[in-house]
């Protein structure tokens, strides 16, 4: 944490990445590294930046859905929900086909989903038949 700040301190760009596109964001939120997350947030890192496949910060949390406090703090900042990566997938579609219940309900309490052109069910349809299959 103290080398991230004194590299933003000696001007290094928040947004630089690797040749796979990832941010330091990117690497720090798909860890669950809330605290270094919070301090690329303030230093202005782009919440929505994409790799070469698309993937944000935002996406990563969603598939696999460990690291709620960091999605929380990336939607604060306004990480897009509808932002697809190469294969149509939004964040919100990735939460809900994973089955990670928090990530969903954080989304779905505020403004209304969009849909992207793609074959999968819209979010809230999966996570209607994922609970009516709990029932069973």
């Amino acid at each position: 944490m103290e080398e991230m700040k004194a590299l933003l301190a000696q001007g290094v760009g928040v947004d630089s990445a690797d040749r796979m596109g990832q941010t330091a964001l990117m690497l720090a939120a798909k860890a669950g590294q809330l605290e270094t997350t919070q301090v690329l947030l303030e230093a202005k890192a782009s919440v929505d930046a994409a790799d070469t496949g698309g993937w944000t910060a935002l996406l990563s949390c969603c598939q696999t859905g460990r690291h709620p406090g960091v999605v929380t703090a990336l939607l604060e900042k306004g990480a897009c929900v509808d932002q697809p990566q190469k294969r149509g997938l939004t964040p919100l579609m990735l939460a809900s086909q994973n089955n990670h219940p928090f990530i969903v309900m954080e989304r779905i309490g505020g403004a209304p989903l969009s849909r992207r052109q793609c074959d999968l069910p819209a979010p809230e349809q999966l996570a209607h038949l994922h609970d009516l299959l709990q029932g069973e």
